[in-house]
């Protein structure tokens, strides 16, 4: 695992090996997958988030095939992950904000996101 906790060395199904290019994405816990949002610059943001948007029905079609409470092979799950994090950064792009936090708004470094398994 990376230092963020991204999964490292990770794989993907593989109709969506074009993506393993964004394994940093692949983060286990929210908290993480928020400072990663927070620390990235905008740009990187965007070109994640536009790799994603297009694939990102063929995803959830993939993931619906495997229920909630299932452990679902190691790939499928790296896939989940990156689409946790796709909704992660999908605020910054879609509402425009121009950086990966909203000058305007609650200051993230009082955020307080509980740690959970």
């Amino acid at each position: 695992m990376a230092s963020n906790g991204a999964v490292s060395g990770a794989s993907l199904p593989a109709q969506f090996a074009e993506l393993e290019q964004f394994a940093e994405w692949m983060i286990p816990r929210e908290r993480e997958r928020h400072l990663k949002r927070v620390a990235s610059q905008i740009e990187d943001v965007r070109r994640f988030y536009d790799a994603m948007l297009p694939r990102m029905d063929e995803i959830m079609g993939v993931l619906k095939e495997y229920p909630i409470d299932s452990a679902p092979p190691p790939e499928v799950r790296n896939l989940y992950l990156l689409a946790l994090s796709f909704i992660e950064v999908s605020h910054p792009i879609e509402l425009r904000w121009g950086a990966t936090t909203n000058a305007g708004a609650f200051l993230s470094t009082r955020l307080e996101i509980p740690d959970r398994k």
